[in-house]
């Protein structure tokens, strides 16, 4: 994920779904995706995709690895880049990456502590 800042959302959601083996032509908005957006987006060659049950699975599944960050807004989670979600939840909190809380920003993201930890660190720097 090299020079994420100077990329742009679309280009940043384009990594998250390109993981997923689908491509981002069908995405036109300048924002994260959510589970139904890429259920949406979902190659006929990847069928279980189609359900938004198991795409949110899949989606969690690669929060909790660290490759991708929640974004909750309202009743809806959206998915991207784990930074753009530590980045995200700061600027929601009103809170400089050196005087934050990593542990309300797991919860936040969904992301690992050590992820957390690690993209503040790169922050600060």
């Amino acid at each position: 994920l090299g020079g994420y800042e100077h990329r742009t959302c679309k280009e940043r959601t384009s990594i998250v779904i390109a993981a997923m083996g689908i491509t981002y032509e069908h995405h036109s908005s300048d924002r994260p995706l959510s589970a139904l957006d890429v259920t949406g987006m979902a190659p006929s060659y990847l069928p279980s995709l189609k359900h938004r049950s198991h795409t949110s699975t899949v989606l969690n599944s690669l929060v909790a690895k660290g490759l991708l960050g929640k974004i909750p807004f309202g009743n809806v989670v959206y998915f991207s880049t784990p930074r753009e979600a530590v980045i995200e939840q700061l600027k929601r909190r009103k809170e400089e990456p050196a005087e934050c809380s990593p542990q309300e920003i797991v919860v936040e993201t969904g992301l690992p502590m050590i992820d957390v930890l690690e993209i503040l660190k790169d922050l600060v720097i």
